[in-house]
């Protein structure tokens, strides 16, 4: 549980005299769309676990939207691939993603404003979402890509502003 980002927003901008500023970081946010950020690869459902850490490895990822049939059906983590190689008597050279993916990966459009996706996110717990485009994975959007947007944010504001 936490408290409303917006809520203690408002109360420090106000507290400060500066509340448009904070209203126009608001704006900013909401007119800002997921980055343009390609998907370094994605995974067939039935390809082995050892596979996909391989695949992460060398492309210096974490996340890989997870297909069957081109169709996202899911997405897996370094975390997951890890969780289950760790299991007694799993192979991971043998064993499927489709053991270790998370089904149903929550998806948004290229269009979709970071705050709408992070506030998503924030609420759900949720790590990464597959940026999808007509039901073809183009991105997987991190926390890390999150906290990038809002470090790009506090950067262009005034220093009163951001030195709450």
């Amino acid at each position: 549980g936490g408290t409303d980002a917006g809520v203690v927003e408002a109360d420090a901008a106000d507290a400060k005299g500066d509340a448009h500023v904070a209203l126009e970081a608001i704006d900013v946010v909401n007119d800002c769309v997921l980055p343009p950020m390609p998907t370094q690869a994605d995974i067939n459902f039935a390809l082995d676990v050892e596979y996909a850490r391989r695949l992460m490895r060398e492309r210096r990822i974490r996340h890989l939207p997870v297909l069957e049939g081109g169709k996202i059906v899911g997405l897996v983590s370094e975390r997951d691939l890890l969780l289950i190689s760790t299991i007694h008597g799993v192979d991971p050279e043998t064993v499927p993603v489709e053991q270790a993916m998370t089904p149903d990966p929550v998806c948004f459009s290229r269009d979709t404003p970071v705050l709408t996706a992070a506030t998503q996110m924030w609420k759900r717990k949720l790590g990464s979402v597959v940026v999808d485009e007509r039901g073809r994975a183009v991105a997987v959007f991190t926390t890390t890509d999150a906290l990038e947007a809002l470090i790009q944010l506090l950067a262009h504001r005034p220093a009163a502003a951001v030195a709450r």
